[in-house]
C-alpha cells in the first residue's frame, strides 16, 4: 500500500512539476486578519452604483420646490419702483425721480 502510495504521489509530482503558485502573499494576506486601517481602506474602496434617471428626478424637484418656496412667495415688482431715466447734474447721474423728490424737499 505504502508502494502503491508513493508511486501515485511520484506521478501526480510529475504532472504538476510545470505547474508554480504565484499568488502566495495574496493567499496571506486573505487568511491573516485585517487591521482597521485595511477594514477602513476597503471600505472606502467600494463601487457604489447610482441609478441615474431616479437621482436625477428628485434632484430637480428638490429643486423646483426649493426655487418655487423662496421665489414664488416675492412680489416681482420693488417698493420703490423707478423709470428708466436718469438725469446728468453737475457730473453726477442720479435717478429723475429721486433728484424731482430732493429738489422738493429743498424747494418748500
Amino acid at each position: 500500500m505504502k508502494r502503491q502510495h508513493q508511486t501515485i504521489k511520484q506521478q501526480l509530482d510529475n504532472e504538476l512539476e510545470h505547474l508554480t503558485f504565484t499568488k502566495q502573499r495574496a493567499v496571506i494576506n486573505h487568511v491573516q486578519q485585517q487591521t482597521w486601517r485595511q477594514k477602513c481602506a476597503a471600505m472606502w474602496n467600494k463601487e457604489i452604483e447610482v441609478p441615474l434617471v431616479p437621482v436625477t428626478t428628485v434632484s430637480f424637484t428638490l429643486l423646483l420646490c426649493f426655487g418655487i418656496a423662496f421665489f414664488g412667495d416675492s412680489d416681482s415688482t420693488p417698493a420703490h419702483s423707478y423709470s428708466d431715466e436718469t438725469i446728468k447734474v453737475g457730473g453726477n447721474v442720479y435717478w429723475k425721480e429721486d433728484f424731482e423728490e430732493l429738489v422738493m424737499q429743498y424747494e418748500d
